[in-house]
């Protein structure tokens, strides 16, 4: 392909900050405490602990007696850690996992975590993660008989064909749907003819269900945080289950899900106790267990975390499910904004869909109700919620044209004569100037009301504007640039032209963004560079079911609605495929990613990169009947300039010969490195490959072997992800309706352990800042205050510090990229020597850490800042330390990720060496004895090495670890929990930080409805 300039993805960035702590631990300690991922907020004191031993579903399936033999030798090893356990003081067994994941969730100080990773059969400690959700875009109360967008959607995915022609609607199949709940007498959820007044009974397609914590809970509120289990899963909150569990198997007479006749068992996971309650990394584990147990063939989690790696528990827990034939769909999560590799768990399991969203094929938009407008009785519109006026519901008002044509550019911006609009809604064109002017100008000519019309006529022309202040008199609304000048050539007639609010909504075209990856939709690659999402399915602006209390239906957004359409489309493939069981996971995700269609980018005239679309846009009926299997049905090349060379197989299962002719796909390609606040970077620069032949033929029942060689293309340099497809079109001959086949690839440019940790700009991160604490606030958006200092020199100099007030050193840090773990030393200027880690260091999504900050809760919209007031650790039992007068320096490393998760704990190297920090509290000369007697050296080059054994011990000192990655994006802060937390693959160590949360519950952010602009530049 011919070399383009880069082009950049130009992508929202909002400082989100989170702190994690770490504990130095001896050298001898058997390191087994892991890191809480990038996003995460943390449950105070609560952890699962893994054991060795294997869990029961690694047995055969059809062996009861090997797997009763796995499941009693890990609950023997759970019983001698936890009589270990029981004899400490208030330490708490909360629950036992023993089918999918050897291991105990419990309550324990830091300390007793601390002692408990020694007994012998620990494999790893992980802490316990709060998920809460995201705020969520609700569109409520549809006119049924105007909503078309999930039955577009359907003829989009081809699950409409396979209702019609293959006839599969998910009958006899369970899907389990792990969330807020779901209202079970909803319609939507009844037997044809029949009602649900009761969970279970006749009339109920939600056959089982369990509510896993109970109402009361919220792990978040240390008063609501106990575990109340029962066995009523209704959706008592958000309605997010109940959206979740329509769009796989509703159905009524008001729509119709992917699977309408699949039986629905539901665990709710979520208490009743607000909209920003939470639910746990346990909660989740206990539910996935409950699944199995009850029988579930497909299981859907929209639901998880951000920048997250395949061995977090709810990750292993999905792939031990394909073990045992449960399909796992989880969202892929709606960190899109912040750039590359932020796919969450448990999408980010190897053996588990991790599902993007593409926008729905159809847009919805509320309506007004239109009389003396020829041709048309409904209009779309949008209504500004900031004004004190409102159309009323059900009144009908009369429109006034504005006196000027609508070729006036500047209509409205000038005052209308007296009387113009007098108890009329004012009709004036966009444009010019600010709503808020036109506004008034026409309430000052007596308008009753507003109604502003897009200046560029046409769909799509529907908008959203915004008048400011807030509270404007009289309503204001917004049409489209045609529907305005229908408007305005009625009226001008001098006809009477009414509208109506009445609540009434349409569905359009989405001419823009429709079957293309929602701009929320979170990219990968997975941090080992495998290829995640796995797949885009609708999840833009979806219609479903909604509690019965909020309106009975609605349309949501997000990745949380891309999933389950995947899960319903799980459901038909095991319909049609009873005989498969163990290989469940594997045959679906091979027909899934042969068939998926690559979405196009319209600025580079290639297909999106497979690490934002995966395989493409789901293809339901192609993969269904699809008779010809290609395997291995993804490349993950990994990195280098050097040639791959990979094998593929194609056999035909059908009972007629098939013929392909095989080319090469290009898809454009992304890069990240090392820019700050997520930018992501593209361009036309793709890899070349090479396919031993160019034409096969294959009888029935016949396979043939096929040579990929994949040449990298290094010319725009290195850690370009380029990404593309093999594809098999069918030579003509072929029997009708054949499909393409597809084979996508991926592999980045250069070394990947080179890949950059901190941004390219050295003037960005690190730094350390003298600036009044104060002027960090994350909240301000403000450009930050500038640094005395920033080379990474030693043998320079900042301050000196009192330590007194805001006089102390702030640093500041800017990841570029997803790592597995994060630490800062303090070391003697004069000696060289190392005291020991800082005392209290957050970081947060890795747009900007502000190290350290103050140990107390962070509230939204500000953050106390304490910066560094001298204080560090020597170990896993010492108090804090506070160093003399003196000179120092911080040491940075990160333990990048690597293209394997094994041995990563030897893989730390240093990064940045601070300046020096001179401490004068008086003012006076320098004193530099120190009171700690620890010495150590710390890596002096970045490690190369990316594959080493497990992840199972380290002598390393301890570290706060972090999987961050580059940028930031549209978030919310929840209010936050102190925690005393282990960090993922490094010792905790003694302090109170406090954790602010990454949106996690797979919503989009918020949007407006309709329109939107593109996300690329």
């Amino acid at each position: 392909m011919a070399t383009t300039k880069p082009k950049r993805f130009m992508m929202r960035s909002i400082l989100l900050a989170l702190i994690l702590s770490a504990l130095a631990l001896g050298a001898n300690s058997q390191d087994v405490i892991r890191q809480a991922p990038s996003g995460a907020q943390i449950a105070e004191g609560r952890y699962i602990v893994q054991f060795t031993r294997a869990p029961a579903v690694q047995a055969s399936l059809r062996n009861t007696r090997e797997s009763a033999s796995l499941r009693n030798a890990a609950q023997a090893q759970q019983e001698s850690f936890n009589a270990r356990a029981r004899a400490l003081p208030k330490v708490k067994i909360e629950r036992s996992f023993t089918k999918l994941f050897n291991g105990v969730s419990i309550r324990a100080t830091k300390d007793q975590i601390v002692e408990l990773s020694k007994v012998a059969g620990v494999k790893a400690i992980y802490p316990v993660l709060l998920h809460s959700f995201d705020p969520m875009e609700v569109t409520p109360n549809a006119d049924p008989a105007k909503r078309t967008d999930l039955s577009s959607s359907h003829n989009a995915t081809g699950v409409a064909r396979v209702r019609e022609e293959l006839k599969l609607t998910g009958k006899g199949i369970r899907i389990a749907i792990i969330d807020s709940g779901v209202d079970y007498r909803h319609p939507a959820f009844a037997r044809p003819g029949q009602t649900c007044p009761r969970l279970g009974e006749s009339g109920c397609r939600v056959i089982k269900g369990v509510d896993i914590v109970g109402d009361d809970w919220n792990p978040a509120d240390p008063l609501r945080d106990v575990v109340k289990p029962d066995d009523d899963p209704d959706d008592c909150i958000s309605g997010h289950g109940t959206h979740v569990a329509g769009i796989s198997a509703g159905a009524d007479n008001v729509f119709t899900g992917v699977a309408p006749d699949a039986d629905i068992l539901a665990y709710k996971v979520f208490g009743c106790t607000g909209p920003r309650t939470s639910t746990t990394t346990d909660a989740m584990v206990a539910a996935m267990e409950r699944a199995t147990d009850d029988g579930a063939h497909v299981i859907n989690m929209s639901i998880g975390g951000g920048a997250m790696f395949d061995d977090w528990p709810t990750a292993q827990a999905a792939t031990a499910l394909a073990d045992k034939g449960v399909i796992v769909v989880s969202s892929q999560g709606n960190n899109g904004p912040k750039g590359l590799f932020w796919g969450g768990a448990p999408g980010a399991a190897r053996r588990g869909f991790g599902t993007g969203s593409a926008d729905a094929p159809t847009t919805v938009s509320s309506s007004l109700t239109v009389t003396g407008l020829a041709g048309a009785t409904e209009i779309a519109f949008n209504n500004e919620e900031s004004t004190a006026g409102k159309f009323t519901r059900g009144t009908a008002f009369a429109i006034k044209n504005s006196p000027n044509a609508p070729t006036t550019a500047d209509d409205g911006c000038n005052a209308f004569p007296a009387g113009t609009f007098t108890g009329k809604v004012a009709l004036v064109r966009r444009g010019t100037c600010a709503f808020a002017i036109k506004a008034e100008n026409a309430r000052v000519a007596g308008a009753t009301g507003v109604l502003v019309y897009n200046n560029a006529p046409g769909m799509p022309g529907l908008f959203s504007g915004s008048i400011t202040p807030a509270g404007f008199a009289i309503p204001v609304g917004y049409v489209s640039g045609v529907d305005g000048e229908r408007l305005w050539a009625a009226a001008n007639t001098g006809a009477e032209v009414t509208i109506a609010n009445n609540g009434g909504q349409l569905a359009l075209p989405n001419l823009v963004t429709g079957g293309q990856p929602s701009d929320f939709t979170s990219w990968g690659p997975g941090p080992t560079l495998v290829m995640k999402p796995d797949v885009i399915a609708p999840g833009g602006n979806i219609y479903s079911s909604y509690p019965r209390r909020q309106g009975s239906y609605a349309s949501l957004s997000g990745t949380s609605m891309a999933s389950p359409y995947l899960a319903g489309v799980s459901a038909l493939f095991r319909e049609a495929f009873p005989e498969v069981f163990e290989g469940a996971f594997d045959q679906m995700q091979r027909r899934v990613q042969n068939t998926a269609e690559p979405v196009r980018l319209a600025s580079t005239g290639l297909p999106w990169p497979v690490p934002r679309q995966g395989a493409g846009y789901i293809n339901a009926y192609n993969l269904l009947t699809n008779r010809v299997a290609v395997t291995p049905s993804k490349l993950e090349l990994g990195d280098g300039n050097d040639r791959k060379t990979r094998e593929i197989r194609v056999s035909n299962t059908g009972s007629q010969t098939i013929a392909y002719t095989l080319s090469h796909q290009p898809a454009t390609s992304v890069n990240q490195n090392g820019a700050p606040l997520n930018p992501i970077f593209s361009n036309t620069t793709t890899a070349r490959v090479s396919i031993s032949a160019a034409q096969i033929t294959l009888r029935a029942r016949e396979s043939a072997r096929v040579q990929i060689e994949v040449f990298p293309n290094p010319g725009q340099g290195p850690f370009w992800l380029q990404s593309g497809w093999v594809v098999l079109t069918p030579s003509e001959g072929s029997p009708a309706g054949t499909p393409t086949l597809r084979v996508p690839y991926l592999l980045m440019t250069g070394d990947y352990s080179q890949y950059a940790q901190l941004p390219a700009d050295p003037t960005r991160s690190p730094v350390i800042a003298d600036s009044d604490l104060s002027a960090w606030d994350p909240a301000s958006t403000g450009p930050r205050p500038k640094s005395k200092r920033e080379e990474s020199d030693s043998t320079k100099s900042i301050g000196p510090y009192s330590l007194n007030g805001t006089d102390i050193p702030l640093l500041y840090v800017e990841p570029a990229h997803i790592n597995r773990n994060m630490r800062i030393e303090v070391f003697n200027a004069t000696n060289k020597q190392r005291l020991g880690l800082v005392a209290d260091y957050p970081y947060t999504q890795p747009n900007r850490y502000l190290l350290p900050s103050a140990n107390s809760t962070l509230l939204v919209g500000t953050r106390p800042l304490r910066g560094w007031q001298g204080e560090y650790f020597e170990s896993e039992t010492s108090a804090a330390k506070v160093v003399p007068d003196g000179d120092y320096y911080f040491e940075l490393s990160f333990v990048r990720p690597g293209k394997s998760n094994d041995g990563w704990e030897t893989r730390h190297a240093k990064y940045w060496t601070s300046p020096r920090i001179l401490i004068r509290r008086d003012g006076g000369a320098s004193t530099t004895t120190s009171t700690t007697t620890a010495a150590a050296t710390t890596t002096t080059t970045a490690a190369a090495t990316t594959t080493t054994s497990a992840a199972a011990t380290t002598t390393s000192s301890a570290a706060t670890t972090a999987t961050t990655t580059s940028g930031a994006g549209s978030s919310t802060a929840n209010p936050t929990v102190p925690t005393d937390l282990p960090v993922y693959g490094r010792r905790p160590r003694p302090s109170t930080p406090v954790v602010a949360p990454e949106p996690v519950y797979g919503r989009r952010p918020t949007r407006p409805a309709v329109g939107g602009n593109a996300r690329i530049d």
